[in-house]
């Protein structure tokens, strides 16, 4: 079984705001949008449409506890997603432009992660995996990180 990522969830975001209502291809079926009942049997239909894009078929459940404590922004995405009133225009704001201000990220995984035009200023990201995050446009000012004794901020 492949894991879910951040990139899987947002793809799965974009699909189900691209479906709007209407039927629309995903893992060669043709399937239609409702957060509240999807016909993959998922509470959530953009983590169900996460979990048919990353290849493990339909969810039976929505994001766990263990997925959503992997890291600050995945458990916002859990929180999103859990929401029956939830909109793709929301997880799609937060994956692109997280409000992280002050956040604290230490030894996050934040890997490959569209980070683009977030909010990370004050942000302790000591000793997080940074490797493949698109930071493109991202607000950076007085975002740290520790390196050994030393305290480097980014910028």
């Amino acid at each position: 079984m492949e894991s879910i990522t951040l990139e899987h969830v947002m793809a799965g975001a974009k699909w189900a705001k691209e479906a709007n209502g209407e039927k629309r291809p995903i893992d060669g079926h043709e399937r239609s949008y409702s957060q509240v009942d999807w016909d993959c049997g998922t509470a959530c239909c953009m983590w169900g449409a996460a979990s048919l894009i990353s290849g493990n078929g339909p969810a039976k459940t929505g994001p766990s506890t263990e997925w959503a404590s992997q890291s600050t922004l995945h458990a916002c995405a859990a929180g999103i997603m859990r929401n029956s009133s939830a909109e793709p225009d929301q997880l799609i704001a937060l994956l692109r432009g997280a409000n992280l201000r002050g956040a604290d990220l230490r030894g996050a995984d934040l890997r490959d992660a569209d980070l683009s035009g977030a909010n990370l200023s004050g942000a302790d990201l000591s000793g997080a995996n940074l490797r493949g995050v698109n930071l493109r446009g991202a607000l950076l000012s007085d975002a740290f990180m520790w390196l050994g004794n030393r305290q480097v901020f980014l910028q």
